[in-house]
């Protein structure tokens, strides 16, 4: 089955997860509604956060965030572009945010993913879900397909799988870590708090 919409997806992924025992989901990075100030943004309603709070005391759902390594849009500026630190490390801890919003969820991070894929299973049956949408709010045209035949979706499963092994738990104090090791310094997060 195709999923073409926003609304097919978040509404297939939601069926899969109640009938499910244990699922991952995968994601290039996060927005569900949660500012850089960590509050609930209403001024942007989302489907990601109306999934994760639906689902938010699901007996085993792992969230798998991809992060990546900082750059500037400023090269010129030797990377030091206000703008561009702030927006990193805000990026980075709002993961955080996340984890602390929906805190039964399992949050995890892993550098570099950019799999957009979702599996979900019981005992008895693997069901998973392989597109291009991030859970991010994204207005772009995405699609996904449901995968039912169950060798092809054990497949994604154990894919799935292999990264929540290569991932870590997300912590505040790891993904603050993360920022200064791939900016240099501390001076992105005095940026991101305001103290900068």
């Amino acid at each position: 089955m195709l999923l073409k919409t926003a609304e097919e997806y978040y509404k297939t992924l939601s069926q899969l997860a109640k009938a499910a025992d244990k699922a991952i989901i995968t994601s290039f990075g996060v927005f569900a509604s949660i500012g850089f100030d960590g509050d609930i943004n209403h001024k942007f309603p989302s489907l990601e956060y109306k999934f994760l709070n639906e689902h938010a005391n699901h007996p085993d759902l792992t969230m798998i965030i991809g992060i990546h390594g900082y750059y500037s849009a400023k090269p010129s500026n030797s990377g030091a572009c206000r703008d561009c630190l702030s927006a990193y490390a805000r990026r980075a801890l709002r993961i955080e945010k996340h984890r602390e919003t929906f805190e039964n969820i399992h949050w995890r991070t892993l550098e570099s993913l950019h799999s957009k894929v979702s599996t979900f299973w019981t005992d008895n049956q693997v069901i998973s879900v392989v597109g291009s949408r991030n859970f991010t709010n994204s207005p772009n045209h995405e699609a996904a397909f449901v995968i039912t035949s169950q060798p092809e979706a054990i497949q994604v499963r154990d894919y799935a799988l292999s990264l929540e092994s290569m991932s870590t738990p997300v912590t505040l104090d790891d993904l603050m870590l993360f920022v200064i090791k791939q900016t240099g310094s501390d001076y992105a997060l005095n940026i991101a708090c305001g103290t900068g």
